[in-house]
This record gives C-alpha cells, structure tokens and sequence, in this order.
C-alpha cells in the first residue's frame, strides 16, 4: 500500500479485479486482522447506494479465488496477516528497529529498507474518499521522519551525498519543510556546495514567508 496497490505471491504479481473489488480489499487489509461487518464493507465502499448482502460476498469470494486470506467470522470479514506480509506493517516494524540498537550504521541499514518499501504515494491508486476517507490514516508523515532520520545518520557517518540525493526530491516538493531543508543545507555545505546550500536557504526561507511562518 506504500505506492499503488499491489500483491504479490511466489513472485508473481496478483491480478486485484476491477475497481470495486480493490475498494473492498483495501477496506480489509486497512483493517488487517479485525473483523469488518458486510454493512460495514457496504457502508464504506458504496456510500449511498442500496446493496444487497449477495453483493458483498461475491466480492469477497473473488479475493478468495485468487488467494487473499479471508475469514468468515461471527462478525463479518477479517484478513489474517503476519507482521511482514503487508509493507505498511513492515516499515513501521523496521522503524521501530532503530530503537533497539545504537550502532549508527544499523540504525542506517533498517531505515534505509525501510523508505525503500515507498514506490510512490500512500494508496496513490486509490480514491481514498471509497475506503473511508478522514477514517484512513495516512503514514506519509512516518516517510518524512524516517527520511529526515536517515540523513542525519548518514551525515554522522560522513556520508553526505547519500543523504543529499535523498533529501532533494522532499525539499523540493515541500521547500517549507525547515527539517529537510536545514539537512539538505548540510549536505551540500559537506560536499563544498556553499552555492546550493544558500539556494536551498533562499527558496525555503520565501517559501516560510508565503506561509507567513517565517
């Protein structure tokens, strides 16, 4: 869910149906292993609209038939899964991981897996509004702590291009990011880039004064 929807299984990339039927997978797996009722399921993913019982349970077979692990329960639906087997569970886990350790460099190690998990946007494929909308959580915000993390362990270590190339694409997306830019502002000034570091001061510095933050 760290990007587009996806699943995979021995892989090979599963086929996830049409639009409705991944409306109600990401309603499951966003409520991995907790029961949700069929008119909780029906509520969320066909907001306003009259539906049948019938139509939820086809739903839930087709996930069945192409191997998503559903359970019936006296409850509605549950998605059974292992801390690994879902990638937002896993980045938090690798996270936490640092927490366990003072070695700078395995510190570096664990997040640096863990912001690889992220291929794009959280559910960037998906209308959040059809799966719960204020309810769904968004981990963008754990992404720019763990990256803003990242790069201040590798300027520790001395390793300022790595944390350069990484903090760029979120400076520039959110140049009032004080955090990410002030690092980034270090890295190039590591690298001798005094003329890149007084940009990225410039640029955050007007972006601030738009904000009226400054």
């Amino acid at each position: 869910m760290l990007g587009p929807l996806e699943a995979w299984h021995d892989g090979a990339p599963v086929p996830l149906g049409d639009q409705q039927q991944r409306f109600v997978l990401v309603v499951l797996l966003l409520n991995a292993n907790k029961p949700v009722s069929s008119a909780r399921l029906a509520e969320i993913v066909w907001t306003g609209r009259e539906t049948k019982p019938t139509l939820v349970r086809s739903y839930v077979k087709r996930l069945r038939d192409i191997g998503v692990p559903i359970e019936t329960t006296p409850t509605g639906y549950l998605v059974r899964l292992g801390g690994d087997q879902l990638d937002t569970a896993r980045f938090d886990r690798l996270r936490a991981g640092t927490g366990r350790t003072d070695d700078p460099r395995r510190k570096i190690e664990l997040l640096r897996e863990a912001v690889g998990l992220w291929r794009g946007r959280f559910l960037e494929d998906i209308d959040i509004d059809r799966v719960g909308g204020p309810e769904v959580g968004f981990p963008e915000e754990s992404l720019s702590d763990a990256v803003g993390d990242l790069a201040e362990l590798e300027l520790g270590i001395g390793d300022h291009r790595s944390a350069r190339d990484r903090l760029r694409p979120f400076v520039r997306s959110d140049p009032a990011s004080q955090k990410h830019a002030e690092l980034l502002m270090r890295a190039l000034l590591a690298g001798g880039d005094q003329v890149g570091a007084l940009r990225v001061f410039e640029s955050t510095r007007a972006a601030l004064a738009e904000l009226r933050m400054e």
